[in-house]
């Protein structure tokens, strides 16, 4: 995901049984369907050869800037 230009950050969480940790990567974007769509695909197959699987997203919003 950092080769990618995304920042990412591994914590160990244990939520899910057999796959003990969290991988959060951040992407600065305008959400829309199509690209929270392709994101997610992205990060399903970047987790499918290790045993991963996207469980989903969330959004931040900052001010906006003048």
């Amino acid at each position: 995901m950092r080769a990618q230009g995304h920042q990412a950050a591994t914590e160990f969480s244990e939520t899910v049984e057999g796959c003990p940790w969290d991988v959060v990567v951040v992407k600065r974007m305008v959400p829309s369907y199509s690209e929270i769509v392709s994101f997610e695909g992205m990060l399903e197959a970047a987790a499918d050869p290790f045993g991963g699987h996207n469980d989903g997203w969330g959004c931040l919003s900052w001010p906006k800037m003048q």
